[in-house]
């Protein structure tokens, strides 16, 4: 009799014991678990260009690419490009169906980027010839969405462009160095006007 009470004293305890640390568990793996509202929105942004420098009245070609990293479609999705008119201005149709909403955006309106999926587009801009040489600008795209991380909110990636400086080598190589950068870039811009840019989906 006595044992049999002791086991069943045994049992009852042991029961207790793994309750506790069942519960203990699932406490530890809720305070691990963010928030839906926390996994939401998980988008990034980048912006880069095919060269850093580039002589006056030659052209840069930009690409823009948005990743949504989330598991969920992040939808009504704005993407904007924002330049300095007085320095750069835009060469060619603009890709994906992007408007100029001033002199100085492009706005592009995406219904839906899904999950893990990347959005992007590249855009020409030319340094306008005026601009003095060694003169650095900025550009900056940016995302933003009622999804993205919190509500109506926006990521934002900035790149730098500068007119490019003679290097102090004498005016024969000053001359060939203009005729070489002017060939590129008018190479860049023939190969952007025949062939469209090409885009993941």
């Amino acid at each position: 009799m006595d044992s049999s009470l002791a086991y069943a004293k045994t049992a009852v305890f042991a029961g207790i014991t793994m309750l506790g640390m069942l519960l203990s568990a699932q406490q530890a793996v809720a305070a691990n678990t963010p928030a839906e509202d926390e996994r939401a929105g998980k988008v990034t942004i980048g912006l880069v260009s095919n060269q850093q420098e580039v002589m006056p009245g030659n052209a840069v070609l930009y690409t823009i690419e948005v990743r949504n990293h989330d598991r969920r479609t992040q939808d009504d999705v704005q993407v904007s490009f924002q330049f300095d008119p007085e320095v750069l201005q835009i060469v060619d149709k603009l890709p994906r169906n992007g408007t100029m909403v001033n002199d100085r955006t492009v706005l592009w309106t995406i219904d839906a980027v899904y999950a893990n999926q990347t959005w992007s587009t590249s855009l020409l801009i030319r340094m306008r010839p005026e601009v003095n040489f060694g003169a650095v600008t900025d550009v900056t795209a940016r995302v933003s969405g009622p999804q993205i991380q919190v509500q109506n909110s926006t990521i934002s990636s900035t790149a730098t462009i500068g007119a490019a400086v003679f290097p102090p080598t004498g005016g024969r190589f000053d001359l060939l160095f203009l005729c070489l950068s002017a060939l590129g870039g008018l190479l860049l811009l023939l190969l952007q006007t025949r062939k469209p840019a090409t885009v993941a989906a």
